[in-house]
């Protein structure tokens, strides 16, 4: 039996092309001991992978040349010879763009973390939930933005809160949870629909549109005393305009660099003595981190969602052929919120 796979083929220079990553058809590998077969469901597409597959890598190694394209998926398990998972059994892993995975499920009494190439098992949806939640509300986006915006850039009532990116899949998802806990929020989005949307349906205070508007000026416009907290999605011009913008020890929640993620020199803010000027707080962060933390936000995050006060967008396309496709709507702004391809 054979299945579609994408495989790396050679590191990407700029936006990845169908010379950098493969479609191949190749045969599924018989099930050994402790092993257990997938048919994916669902592909994640996410900024990350393109960290991912740069030669220099990210915070992990690059994924050597010839491996499968990474991404989280969630699938199916249709055939198990390990004990702990049985057929049926909907379950999340690195696991990348092909139709069926075949995988040492790990210690028979232990279940390793997703990011630690574990396969972790996925309950039934609750009412009113979807299983695609799993990666958006739920899953790594999720866990981003409410660590992120409540640990990472400790946002408390009353402070004003600058994130970029507001449009997409954890930027909207910020915008929402910082006005649930009562902030004053700016987006900062690409166009008029998206700043529309940002606004309207997300519920920010005001959003700036980078490809139309000088930031410099509208945040001295509609933050006057700064910026407490900026979540950083982007890098580059825009997190040197926040900086710029930034109250007394304001802090910087920085998420990603996507304007950055396809070039060979990434550029460093050049106003960085800023930070020490006004005494900033900056970190890095990635979610994983909060592992042990996860449940009970996934409890705040539920109630929300019940309560009408938080959703996420999910655009899914369909077809394993598409994938490179759409992955490319990430870096070219086309995308309207979380991007999911069903195989």
């Amino acid at each position: 039996m054979q299945q579609s796979v994408w495989r790396l083929q050679k590191y990407p220079t700029g936006i990845p092309t169908d010379k950098d990553i493969v479609l191949h058809q190749e045969p599924i590998p018989d099930l050994k001991e402790h092993e257990i077969k997938i048919k994916t469901l669902y592909i994640s597409m996410d900024p990350a992978n393109r960290l991912w597959i740069r030669r220099e890598g990210s915070y992990i190694p690059p994924f050597p040349l010839g491996s499968i394209m990474p991404a989280i998926t969630i699938g199916e398990v249709v055939e198990s010879r390990h004990p702990r998972y049985q057929v049926g059994q909907k379950v999340q892993g690195i696991f990348g763009w092909q139709e069926y995975i075949i995988q040492h499920a790990g210690p028979l009494n232990e279940q390793l973390p997703l990011d630690n190439g574990g396969i972790v098992m996925i309950p039934e949806p609750e009412q009113g939930c979807d299983l695609i939640d799993n990666f958006g509300l739920f899953g790594v986006h999720g866990m981003t933005a409410y660590f992120g915006i409540t640990d990472v850039g400790k946002a408390q009532a009353g402070d004003t809160v600058l994130v970029s990116a507001a449009a997409g899949a954890i930027g909207s998802l910020v915008v929402q949870i910082a006005k649930n806990m009562g902030c004053r929020v700016i987006g900062i989005a690409g166009g008029p629909k998206k700043c529309s949307r940002v606004v309207k349906e997300f519920g920010a205070d005001a959003c700036i549109d980078y490809k139309h508007e000088d930031i410099h000026f509208r945040l001295q416009e509609l933050a006057p005393q700064g910026v407490n907290v900026y979540f950083d999605n982007v890098g580059g011009e825009i997190l040197e305009a926040a900086i710029d913008n930034m109250a007394r020890y304001g802090r910087i929640a920085f998420c990603g660099a996507i304007s950055q993620y396809n070039g060979t020199t990434p550029a460093s803010p050049k106003n960085y003595m800023q930070i020490l000027y006004r005494e900033l707080e900056v970190n890095g962060f990635l979610a994983f981190r909060y592992a042990e933390k996860m449940p009970e936000a996934v409890k705040v995050m539920k109630q929300w969602q019940s309560e009408g006060r938080l959703h996420m967008n999910i655009e899914c396309h369909e077809g394993i052929e598409n994938l490179l496709n759409v992955f490319t709507k990430l870096f070219i702004s086309e995308n309207q919120g979380k991007l999911v391809v069903k195989i």
